[in-house]
């Protein structure tokens, strides 16, 4: 939308993409999938999620990854391009892949790295999770939660999930829970406020997450 407001695009509207949605099976399929892509975005933003999976170091010639990265590459070399192309993975794998090709880094010369969201920022974030699916958590389950988050960050790797970690331990994980321990009692001696309250039991045990060392 800022883009937009400033005339760098003329519409500011954003598509979001990723290899699963771009890739073919058959020669020809990828390059067609990927002009729509670029079509579809065309006057905003194209978000490539996990762009890194589109680069493989291997010889297997069936991996068509690279021809999106090609068809993207020859796209974005016009002058008039109405389309900013956002590529997003970790760090080193997308280090490997825009020096796999000749043409990547000077069609992507701006680099952002982005640091991990504090223990405290990952609470906030669940929290929002939690209040848009309207459940709450017991004082005992906050802590216990707020010792789980914080272990996990202290034993990241660099594939830590994020925010996309706090949002699949409370989605998969906490709320399944809860259901399971509702489903032990009669129906009609459920309240709403227990349908709705994570309790500590909820909460998985930081002692399951201990890893061996590396």
């Amino acid at each position: 939308e800022i883009y937009h407001s400033i005339g760098v695009l003329s519409s500011g509207h954003v598509v979001v993409t990723d290899r699963t949605k771009l890739v073919g099976e058959f020669i020809g399929v990828t390059e067609k999938n990927a002009l729509n892509a670029i079509n579809s975005a065309s006057g905003g933003v194209l978000f490539i999620d996990e762009a890194y999976n589109l680069f493989t170091e291997s010889d297997n010639k069936r991996d068509f990854g690279m021809r999106v990265i090609e068809t993207l590459l020859t796209y974005l070399g016009n002058d008039d391009t109405d389309l900013i192309v956002i590529l997003a993975g970790y760090n080193e794998e997308m280090r490997r892949m825009l020096e796999a090709n000749p043409g990547m880094k000077s069609r992507f010369p701006y680099i952002f790295t982005f640091e991990d969201y504090t223990p405290e920022q990952l609470m906030q974030i669940g929290k929002m999770v939690r209040e848009r699916e309207h459940y709450t958590l017991s004082p005992e389950a906050e802590r216990k939660l707020a010792k789980y988050v914080i272990h996990e960050y202290d034993h990241k790797d660099e594939h830590f999930g994020n925010g996309r970690f706090i949002t699949r331990l409370i989605t998969t994980q906490i709320i399944p829970s809860l259901s399971r321990r509702l489903l032990k009692k009669p129906i009609d001696q459920i309240s709403l406020k227990e349908m709705t309250t994570i309790e500590e039991c909820d909460i998985p045990e930081v002692l399951a997450l201990e890893r061996k060392p590396r």
